[in-house]
């Protein structure tokens, strides 16, 4: 079974018109994603604006913003095993779940993440496991505090990916669990892989980060599919592929050197 890991992607503007999954479709496979930005995608009428997922999911240091499908504008988990940590749902849209739909028989935890301002749809539907030092705001849908956690717009805040910066008085801040942040895979660095914390009120939830350079990677919509295939790692040299806009691990596909 593969488990393609992607670093410092960002997947953007794609649209799954009679489909499932904007950005992401997974099906069998274990995918890995960190420092991921997730925006404007759109399943059109079905399911994960975002990420559609029948298999195992990981998800940290990331991004989700302004993505939108019928359900599960972020993230849509049928039946199968997702976890997210460190990481920002803001923005996304569904007639359920405008955040996060976790269909029934699926497990999916959240550890310090931020979920919050979903236009349509509650933030979270369906169970949701609570892994501690989560955040969602207006609604009370997803686990953890509620409150606005005053995030900026999705900029370049010095991570290899686009982030949403909290305010100075965000409720987010110092509301982590520091467990989380301390293990695999945070080892207390943020999106930018700066070290956490930098002294007191300054360890955030969520991807959120500090004004500094980053650069910006879009890629395409990605299929992943149970196969035989070797395990490919998405970094920034994507941008030097010959084909970055074919990014189907089920017919062609292309690895970073």
């Amino acid at each position: 079974m593969s488990d393609p890991k992607m670093k410092n992607v960002t997947f953007e503007f794609n649209t799954a018109t009679a489909g499932d999954g904007g950005a992401l479709y997974n099906k069998f496979s274990n995918p890995t994603l960190k420092f991921v930005t997730i925006h404007a995608n759109q399943s059109v009428t079905r399911y994960g604006g975002g990420i559609y997922t029948f298999g195992t999911v990981t998800v940290s240091n990331s991004t989700f913003a302004g993505n939108d499908a019928g359900e599960g504008g972020g993230i849509y988990n049928f039946q199968s095993t997702v976890t997210v940590s460190n990481s920002t749902f803001a923005g996304n849209s569904a007639n359920s779940g405008g955040g996060i739909y976790n269909y029934y028989g699926g497990r999916l935890t959240l550890k310090n993440t931020i979920v919050s301002s979903s236009p349509n749809g509650s933030n979270c539907a369906g169970t949701i496991t609570d892994g501690g030092g989560n955040l969602s705001y207006p609604d009370t849908t997803c686990p953890g505090i509620n409150g606005d956690a005053l995030l900026g717009p999705l900029q370049n805040n010095g991570a290899p990916t686009h982030t949403m910066a909290l305010g100075s008085r965000s409720p987010a801040i110092n509301a982590h669990a520091s467990a989380i942040c301390t293990a695999a895979p945070h080892h207390n660095l943020d999106k930018r892989g700066a070290a956490r914390p930098q002294g007191p009120g300054t360890q955030p939830q969520g991807a959120a980060t500090h004004s500094a350079a980053s650069r910006f990677v879009p890629v395409r919509h990605v299929a992943l599919y149970a196969t035989s295939l070797p395990r490919v790692a998405l970094q920034p040299a994507v941008s030097s592929l010959k084909n970055p806009g074919c990014w189907s691990f089920a017919c062609q596909y292309r690895s970073t050197p």
